[in-house]
């Protein structure tokens, strides 16, 4: 196909293939979770396509469509960088177009390319063969289309740089310095607000993600804390209360406060249950038991212990206590040795009241608490041995026995 022959019938022919891989790229997203921000397309303008093969030394008279790439484009533009990447991933091109070639635009450093900040992805396409058998597709034989990928935000750089410097209009008095310091401001541009903006959206996309999944997962979540009796739902629950919904609510520790009851008695309904396997398609693994349940129960409770320490020793005694194996037991005082350290921030948030707290829980549970569990919990806070001797009334070879337990 000749410049002249795409001039006066051939781009209609274009024209029209444009919008048919516009409407397939639409069905093809609207059947999955992706929503572009948009699907543009145009066939080539004849002037530019004029200035581009002249500009290539390409003669007019030849078959140009063997020279030029993207007599027709399209471009899929979203508005982070997470979902281009999903979109490549999807198989989406290469499910609904025969893909001849794929050229990736990025900067990679050490190489000429990393000064050129702008981003995309091209894929050069034709229409499959059973698509191309169909009527409304006869047409379309033999036509190739190039299909850019990109976010919103190299869109916007790639049609501002399109409509001033990729031109490059032929200027007779106007110094070719002053287009060139037009250049370099556009890839400061890029450089110094479009790609940290990128980054930025990203986050803002995934933070707003996980602000949804709390609000959706709150109800559901504490429902299985509540009833489940199966430990890997729970354990899922747990961690899911802990990574997702905890960290986004209002009021995070009267939320913790409202909810740990609820949180005992899972650990309390578990306690000595075996782990079932969790079946999945590639086999079995094993699954939680009661102790696994409380090891992710004490994750919570050292994340939120501050939150009401009083309230946070009388849950560890209480767990401790009813404990009945010694990896149950192994994961209370270690916990309480942990809430008992000495911790700067904590000193110089609440002063001394973790530490007389702890004194006092010690003093309320003589009777209940073995002497080892609270020998270590004072020597966790930086008491000495004879120190601990005096506080809980006891000789220092038993504190020394408990010490080494």
């Amino acid at each position: 196909m000749t410049f002249e022959e795409y001039r006066l019938g051939e781009r209609q022919r274009y024209i029209e293939l444009v919008a048919a891989i516009r409407s397939i790229l639409a069905a093809a997203v609207k059947a999955t979770d992706m929503t572009p921000y948009a699907i543009t397309g145009r066939a080539k303008g004849s002037d530019s396509l004029q200035q581009k093969l002249e500009g290539r030394g390409i003669d007019l008279t030849g078959a140009i469509d063997e020279h030029i790439k993207d007599l027709a484009a399209c471009r899929v533009v979203f508005l982070t960088n997470t979902q281009v990447q999903t979109f490549l991933q999807s198989g989406i091109l290469h499910d609904n177009f025969d893909v001849i070639d794929v050229n990736v635009h990025h900067a990679v450093p050490g190489t000429p390319s990393e000064t050129q900040l702008f981003d995309s992805t091209n894929y050069f396409v034709q229409l499959k063969p059973d698509r191309l058998a169909l009527p409304e597709y006869q047409l379309f034989e033999g036509m190739k289309a190039e299909i850019q990928v990109q976010t919103l935000l190299n869109h916007a750089w790639a049609e501002m740089g399109h409509d001033t410097i990729y031109k490059e209009p032929e200027f007779k008095h106007v110094g070719k310095g002053e287009l060139e310091a037009l250049k370099t401001r556009m890839d400061a541009v890029m450089r110094e607000h479009l790609l940290p903006a990128g980054h930025d959206f990203d986050k803002i996309a995934r933070d707003f993600a996980m602000l949804v999944r709390a609000e959706r997962d709150f109800a559901p979540t504490l429902e299985t804390i509540r009833n489940s009796k199966d430990n890997n739902e729970l354990t899922d629950a747990i961690g899911t209360l802990d990574d997702v919904v905890l960290p986004r609510v209002a009021d995070r520790c009267q939320q913790f406060i409202d909810i740990l009851p609820s949180l005992i008695d899972a650990v309390e309904r578990s306690r000595g249950s075996q782990s079932e396997p969790v079946h999945t398609v590639f086999g079995e693994y094993p699954g939680s038991s009661g102790e696994d349940v409380a090891r992710k129960f004490s994750v919570v409770l050292i994340d939120h212990g501050y939150c009401d320490p009083k309230l946070t020793i009388d849950t560890l005694v209480r767990l401790f206590t009813a404990a009945k194996t010694h990896e149950e037991r192994s994961v209370w005082l270690g916990l309480a040795s942990r809430f008992a350290e000495h911790d700067v921030e904590v000193w110089n948030r609440y002063g001394p009241a973790v530490d007389r707290i702890i004194i006092d829980a010690i003093a309320r549970h003589q009777d209940t608490l073995p002497d080892y569990a609270k020998v270590k919990s004072l020597r966790s806070q930086g008491h000495a041995p004879t120190e601990i001797s005096s506080l809980l009334g006891i000789g220092r070879t038993s504190v020394y026995g408990a010490l080494t337990a």
